[in-house]
């Protein structure tokens, strides 16, 4: 995505209290870092806001983010960004929002507040829950392995259409595994079915 002119389409906090509550974080002059990695399995987004104390009017007087919204953790994030070229990342509404993971680096001036909000998909939290653990038999191709884990474990509705298919079938027990480290374990040895060699592909 290009650096230039990059523009905040959205970038709204909500309360856990009441999520019918929330405040639009652009004002606070936000500065933005977005990662995505092939070794990370969620989303991860850094911000540092800059608060003046007058963002939410609460019982006919303004306060600040911090304040009003909390930002304890798990509180849902609206983010969607655009850069000059077009190219655009959403990730809000129901299924493609982010969650408050930590507040911290905290520093309050005579003017305003300074906090740094870092903010990661919900599966960062689905895959902590010890339900959601993988501790049954799997068998047959991992990527068909790896598609149940994302639906049964991480209870994903999200649409997985980037799947390469993988060669041969395999069968493990879960051990208790969390959803991303069994995920992560069988990354190492698959097998695409469509294996590109010097002669072109297999």
């Amino acid at each position: 995505m290009s650096k230039d002119s990059l523009t905040f389409k959205k970038f709204e906090i909500y309360s856990n209290d009441d999520e019918s509550s929330s405040v639009d974080l652009r004002g606070g002059t936000p500065r933005i870092e977005y990662r995505e990695s092939v070794f990370l399995p969620y989303v991860v987004v850094e911000c540092h806001i800059v608060d003046t104390g007058n963002a939410v009017l609460v019982d006919d007087r303004y306060v600040s983010v911090l304040e009003a919204i909390k930002c304890q953790g798990v509180e849902k994030v609206d983010f969607a960004i655009e850069d000059s070229l077009g190219n655009k990342i959403n990730l809000d509404g129901d299924d493609y929002h982010l969650r408050v993971a930590a507040t911290s680096e905290i520093s309050t001036s005579f003017k305003a507040t300074t906090f740094k909000l870092s903010l990661v998909s919900p599966e960062a939290f689905d895959n902590l829950i010890i339900e959601n653990e993988c501790r049954n038999a799997y068998g047959g191709k991992i990527s068909d392995i790896v598609k149940s884990i994302i639906k049964n474990n991480l209870k994903s509705t999200k649409e997985t259409t980037n799947f390469d298919v993988t060669l041969d079938t395999f069968n493990q027990q879960g051990k208790s595994r969390k959803p991303f480290d069994m995920i992560l374990d069988l990354q190492k040895i698959c097998v695409p079915e469509s294996v590109q060699t010097d002669k072109g592909k297999t």
